[in-house]
């Protein structure tokens, strides 16, 4: 089976190493790592540069050690070599050394030494656009191309629809199934799905309360679509959080919805939102989902 990705390292580290796999295997994203996917009785330099060539996907895990390591530096020579594409993550914040400086000159950086969540969650965005760039004009399940059957059988976009659905599986392009709500299955080869809704909910159950822009940052949900789930109170702000939404019929402070319970008991009808609050979002306010 060919590996969407190759993981450069060095064993020494091994602690962050183990938890970004252990990541990558519960996002169902298949990887090449050695010493242990080496077939017995083969080696390293005859297996490496054969999975290097067949993978999709070069991620670099960097740190001092990566950098001094002789095995780190030819790999990833033979990833620029074969025109793969490269994702660095920073284990560590120790500089670049003239080698990987060179290498590296124009390719950002992930800083999971910085924020080792927020990185897991961008770098697997990242994997999917790359998935999804590769399966053009194909699809893309997760941003704007969405198509869902209406009930005459006539397929037409759902791309304004607030919380968008994935349709396809990126990995293999087979259809999928909802297996409960928010998360899809692929029927073919098992790959796990969600929609914009149910990845906010994965991405602050982990990561607890974020700005809205660190959430869309993040996730790649859209900032108004984010926007809208507070507003119908699929979210709420934080109650120690010194930002706030305005009840858009009396004014006052709310954490979530558009209108204050007083304005909800008179029967006012909420007005059109300013679009300049700044939210932190905390987990969902409806535990069960929709």
């Amino acid at each position: 089976m060919k590996n969407l990705i190759f993981v450069s390292y060095s064993s020494k580290d091994y602690s962050d190493v183990a938890d970004i796999i252990k990541f990558l295997e519960e996002e169902k994203l298949t990887y090449f790592k050695a010493p242990e996917m080496i077939p017995p009785g083969s080696n390293y330099a005859r297996e490496i540069p054969k999975a290097i060539q067949s993978c999709s996907i070069f991620l670099l895990l960097l740190s001092r050690h990566s950098q001094e390591s002789m095995w780190v530096e030819k790999e990833l020579d033979c990833a620029i070599n074969h025109r793969k594409i490269i994702i660095p993550v920073q284990l560590t914040p120790t500089p670049l050394n003239e080698t990987f400086h060179f290498y590296l000159n124009n390719v950002q950086l992930l800083p999971y030494w910085e924020e080792s969540k927020d990185s897991l969650f961008m770098l697997v965005r990242r994997i999917r656009e790359i998935v999804a760039a590769e399966k053009m004009p194909k699809i893309d399940p997760y941003y704007n191309q969405q198509l869902e059957e209406n009930k005459d059988g006539i397929r037409r976009s759902n791309t304004l629809l607030p919380n968008q659905v994935p349709v396809e599986c990126e990995r293999c392009g087979s259809g999928l199934e909802e297996i409960y709500r928010g998360t899809y299955q692929c029927v073919r080869c098992g790959n796990i799905h969600y929609d914009s809704y149910q990845t906010i909910r994965n991405y602050l159950s982990i990561a607890g309360p974020r700005t809205i822009t660190q959430v869309s940052d993040v996730t790649g949900v859209p900032r108004k679509t984010i926007e809208y789930f507070l507003r119908d109170e699929r979210f709420e702000i934080p109650s120690k959080s010194k930002v706030f939404l305005i009840c858009e019929g009396c004014g006052i402070a709310i954490r979530t919805g558009c209108l204050c319970d007083s304005c909800k008991e008179k029967g006012i009808k909420p007005g059109k939102n300013d679009g300049n609050n700044r939210y932190c979002m905390a987990s969902p306010k409806h535990q069960g989902g929709f």
